[in-house]
């Protein structure tokens, strides 16, 4: 065989390699390896329980190439997107908005009364949805990827007064999580929005440095604020979502099988825990019920919901020239 050939035998085969490796069909460049998941949630909570979920579902669907360190209670990291983006957390858990500073247009995430039902919401926020995959593509440039979301629960509002109407929350200081979404949602009812770091809301309810607070029913029953509070208000005003962000460069040292891999059990993931939240909050509801220590105010006893609603629409049309048509889009996609 002539020299010249030859070489071109060894070219082409170079490029076919190459070509090769790069689909992912040769030997990975790790055997293993192991991600880091962040939460500031308690090891006994809901969170840690869809957390413990997500790293088995991981494991197994990637026969063990890939493994997830599950870091609760804070012991990695602060509820801060920046420990994501600077690589000290793999996987971080945030609420959607938390994010407004690096992206607004994922706040869209955290509207009031954008899903009409559980199956919507995990159609909206799975991993692969063109929702999620358009949010992506602007948050390309931020060093982190959205990876889908679950639900805790709606939001209700507690208070020492009784709520039937928006009118009724003039003057009314209510905590929010700290975004500027829920900062304006409240704002629209005609509350005064108080961000305050959760730790903070029991003492302050007491001490009335605020008037009331919003949550799901799970957690008003948890810690006990139907106890210090004299209404619970069923204004289903929030679906409060726990986002799951990943560092891109995290994402992209996986092969693409195990990106998929990865994907299909956060999607799974989500939707166990979801559904879980569901009978979790019906049941705390009616606990909070049965101890008669706070009177429930639902549509059934005057509440006026769509009055909420229609404010609602007015934090979509406030966004609108940073959300586009997003809003409509997410809403068409209800069956």
């Amino acid at each position: 065989m002539k020299k010249g050939m030859f070489l071109v035998f060894v070219l082409v085969g170079s490029i076919v390699g190459q070509s090769l490796f790069a689909q992912g069909t040769t030997k990975s460049s790790y055997d293993t390896i192991t991600l880091r998941y962040s939460d500031i949630n308690a090891a006994t909570s809901n969170n840690a329980k869809f957390a413990n979920k997500f790293a088995e579902l991981v494991k197994n669907k990637t026969n063990g190439r890939v493994t997830i360190k599950v870091y609760m209670g804070g012991t990695l990291a602060g509820y801060d997107i920046e420990a994501c983006r600077s690589g000290i957390a793999d996987f971080i858990q945030m609420v959607p908005s938390a994010a407004y500073d690096m992206e607004p247009f994922i706040a869209i995430l955290d509207c009031p009364y954008i899903y009409k039902n559980l199956e919507h919401m995990l159609a909206v926020n799975n991993p692969d949805s063109e929702i999620i995959k358009e949010i992506n593509s602007k948050m390309r440039s931020t060093g982190v990827r959205l990876m889908g979301s679950f639900f805790l629960g709606a939001r209700q509002i507690t208070s020492n007064r009784p709520i039937y109407k928006p009118s009724d929350m003039a003057g009314m200081k209510i905590r929010v999580v700290p975004s500027v979404v829920y900062n304006a949602i409240f704002d629209a009812f005609g509350a005064t929005a108080t961000p305050m770091s959760f730790s903070e809301v029991a003492t302050a309810l007491l001490t009335k440095v605020i008037d009331g607070q919003e949550n799901p029913y799970s957690t008003i029953y948890n810690n006990k604020f139907y106890e210090v509070q004299s209404y619970v208000v069923e204004t289903n005003h929030l679906w409060t979502l726990a986002s799951i962000f990943m560092n891109e460069k995290s994402y992209n040292k996986l092969t693409p099988q195990d990106q998929k891999c990865v994907k299909e059990a956060l999607a799974e993931a989500c939707s166990y825990i979801s559904y879980m939240m569901e009978n979790v909050n019906a049941e705390a509801k009616a606990k909070i019920i049965a101890a008669n220590k706070a009177k429930l105010i639902t549509t059934d006893t005057g509440l006026d919901v769509a009055a909420f609603e229609k404010l609602g629409k007015t934090v979509a049309d406030k966004f609108a020239n940073q959300w586009g048509d997003l809003y409509n889009r997410i809403k068409a996609l209800a069956k």
